[in-house]
């Protein structure tokens, strides 16, 4: 069988992606996970012939697929059709899924939809009644929840994203007991306004005067998705969001603040920085979150995570703490920072959940036709999350025929109300 993947590595060509199986080397999570997959998906004895679609063979790519230079994802999807593919993984984002002429496509090619970012209501229903789809892949299992009373639901599967786990550093951070640890938050991620970093900077000033020797470390910066992006006077991030989250964390000279470290982007030596951090802080507010991969990360090291409620936060925070707002979340960080409490040690499980293997074998039984969600049965967790309860009631309801199979989804309303509530906010 051969299935192929397609990577947009135009904006890390200079980046060594060799050894992407011992973490992140400084590129975007959605990008390393692919080359993840991919590559060990080759590596393994399970019958897969891989080929990798990519802007260009820089020769710093994993071994193991077969790359193919394309121009963009639209060529791959075509060319993949020719060389006779029978699975095509595309990542959800920056692709015309309501407008594509599908038509173009001759062979039998399925198409797997991996979802790192959430869809909106029209990709949603164009994938869903689409028969060149077969799978709509999300990456933890409350995003997947998410669309319960859709009829793209039927499509629906999750796989967790798998994280590397480097025991040496696991065993160093393990060296340092979380009530021993300084008072350290670390953010982790890119500087684009997405994210929400400017929140957590908002913050800081009263977090510094709750805890006068807290420090602030930032992994990441304005280039993380884009090595060529234009960053401002600080060299952070682009200007206008400079503007925005840097008179927090300056003094009256606009110098940084002496609690405040910007680290740049790092690869596997942030490891360093996270096995010091007593609170991690990945996307302050939750928004655009599906799985977190940077959660996990900071709890292997022995931090615990705060943040606001998102959909993947739920799947990723083992020991972490989940807030509503801006205020819960600095006082969050505030009582975390002053905890004088041990936390549990979480590896083996998150080993268990989000490791490689674990991973690579559920895509495995994907591209083998097996479903392993156990005919989407719902759990009753976080069931008022989202109005859970009540989507399963409509699911149930446009499965007996009760309520119109293509009535509108929940989640549209939802989402709607949340952006009125985040510009009510200022996120």
């Amino acid at each position: 069988m051969k299935v192929g993947f397609y990577i947009n590595n135009s904006q890390f060509l200079q980046v060594d992606c060799r050894n992407v199986i011992d973490g992140n080397p400084g590129i975007g999570g959605t990008w390393h996970l692919f080359l993840i997959v991919a590559s060990q998906l080759a590596l393994r004895d399970n019958g897969l012939d891989v080929v990798l679609f990519a802007q260009k063979n820089t020769g710093l790519l994993p071994e193991g697929p077969n790359i193919v230079e394309v121009r963009d994802n639209i060529e791959a999807l075509e060319y993949a059709d020719k060389i006779g593919v029978d699975y095509m993984v595309l990542n959800l984002f920056r692709f015309p899924w309501a407008s594509y002429d599908y038509s173009r496509l001759k062979s039998k090619m399925k198409i797997i939809v991996w979802c790192h970012n959430f869809a909106t209501n029209n990709e949603l229903i164009s994938m869903a009644r689409n028969e060149h789809v077969s799978k709509i892949i999300n990456v933890s299992k409350e995003q997947m929840d998410l669309y319960i009373d859709h009829e793209a639901y039927s499509k629906m599967d999750y796989v967790f994203n798998c994280v590397p786990f480097l025991r040496e550093d696991i065993e160093l951070a393990k060296k340092t007991a979380f009530c021993e640890r300084q008072h350290i938050v670390t953010y982790m991620g890119s500087l684009v306004s997405q994210k929400c970093f400017h929140v957590l900077a908002s913050i800081w000033p009263e977090i510094m005067r709750a805890v006068p020797d807290a420090e602030l470390y930032v992994i990441g910066n304005g280039r993380v998705h884009n090595n060529n992006a234009q960053l401002g006077k600080y060299g952070i991030a682009a200007a206008d969001y400079e503007e925005k989250f840097m008179p927090y964390l300056t003094d009256s000279a606009g110098a940084v603040l002496n609690s405040v470290h910007f680290m740049g982007n790092m690869g596997v030596e942030k490891n360093k920085i996270l096995q010091m951090t007593k609170v991690g802080v990945p996307n302050p507010t939750g928004f655009t979150e599906t799985f977190c991969l940077c959660a996990v990360e900071m709890q292997t090291m022995g931090a615990v995570v705060t943040a606001m409620k998102s959909p993947g936060y739920y799947d990723t925070f083992l020991n972490g703490v989940i807030v509503d707002d801006k205020k819960s979340l600095k006082n969050s960080i505030i009582n975390l920072l002053l905890s004088q409490d041990e936390i549990d040690d979480c590896i083996i499980k998150m080993q268990q959940l989000f490791s490689i293997d674990s991973s690579i074998s559920k895509w495995e039984c994907i591209f083998k036709g097996k479903q392993f969600t156990q005919n989407h049965t719902v759990e009753q967790r976080n069931k008022s999350y989202r109005l859970k309860w009540l989507k399963v009631l409509i699911r149930k309801g446009k499965d007996n025929n009760i309520l119109p199979k293509r009535m509108l989804s929940l989640e549209v309303l939802l989402t709607i109300r949340d952006k009125v509530v985040r510009k009510m906010r200022g996120y």
